[in-house]
């Protein structure tokens, strides 16, 4: 039996063999991966195998059809169930966010009640309560909460924290602030870092709208801990943690939660889905012929 563990992210997809620990890890384009899985999956088994394969991937997840709706990926839906052909057993399905916080739970930073935020080309997170992980679709989509303004998020909303603060979004936001060019999320925090005015000012605001974001999230989880990841936050987090505290604690009712810095860097994911195994092992192998897993709600203990 192979039991395989894949994080799907918006540019590279990652891939473990789970035996006692993670092996073989692999790292594909996701645009080579999704065009044909299962034969880049086929060198992780034999022809023989029951094979078992859990994925994390980013947006909400419908998991009683196995089909991903990433808002930040390059189409509405695509069907994983469909992808993945006769060779595989059983999948299941969890937001990348889920995973995470699984993942810094078992291997990180650790609290009863949590929340695992990425600040990357997307912005999302995972939440576990009273030592139970919550899988639910839709739950806790924070990237998705309203911060202010009017501006179009890529789901279609307006005024989301993702629209203003994700890899994405930057760009295009901090051209309409300023009315200057940026490539990329990076290409501004070089001009900040350079003492360029227009990048101060926009840096400023994506600041103040990660104080709302993390203020709702606070205000809706009660989290005593908050672990923070994602390329757009780790490349840049001295910046974009200075003050935070203090100014989110100015703006909340509840208790400040600590505030850590990943220490998995880019394999919460991966730890996640290790940990999934083992929490719900029985169940995930009883499953057959291309079943998914659905459980709501995991207890960690």
């Amino acid at each position: 039996m192979k039991r395989l563990c894949i994080d799907i992210g918006a540019t590279n997809t990652q891939i473990g063999s789970l035996e006692e620990e993670l092996e073989d890890l692999k790292v594909v384009d996701t645009d080579t991966f999704l065009d044909d899985p299962t034969e880049i999956l086929k060198e992780f088994f034999g022809p023989e195998e029951k094979v078992h394969v859990g994925i994390a991937c980013p947006g909400p997840i419908d998991r009683k059809r196995g089909i991903i709706q990433p808002p930040n990926m390059p189409f509405e839906e695509l069907d994983l169930k469909e992808h993945l052909d006769e060779d595989i057993d059983s999948i299941f399905l969890v937001n990348d966010c889920v995973s995470a916080v699984l993942g810094e739970y078992a291997k990180g930073h650790c609290a009863p009640n949590m929340v695992y935020v990425t600040i990357s080309s997307g912005i999302g997170s995972g939440v576990i309560v009273d030592d139970k992980l919550i899988v639910k679709r839709g739950f806790a989509e924070v990237g998705h909460t309203y911060v202010g303004g009017e501006r179009t998020c890529g789901c279609g909303g307006k005024g989301h924290w993702e629209a203003y603060c994700s890899g994405d979004n930057i760009p295009s936001y901090a051209e309409d602030l300023t009315g200057k060019k940026y490539v990329n999320a990076e290409t501004l925090f070089e001009r900040f870092y350079e003492g360029e005015k227009e990048a101060e000012k926009v840096i400023e605001n994506i600041k103040e709208f990660n104080v709302r974001g993390f203020s709702n999230l606070i205000d809706s989880f009660g989290p005593d801990l908050i672990v923070i990841g994602g390329s757009v936050f780790l490349n840049n987090r001295k910046i974009l943690l200075e003050d935070l505290e203090k100014k989110v604690e100015r703006d909340t009712l509840g208790k400040l939660p600590k505030f850590k810095t990943t220490t998995l860097f880019g394999k919460a994911e991966l730890y996640g889905l290790m940990f999934l195994w083992r929490s719900v092992k029985k169940d995930l192998e009883g499953l057959g012929d291309m079943q998914i897993y659905r459980s709501s709600v995991i207890d960690l203990k």
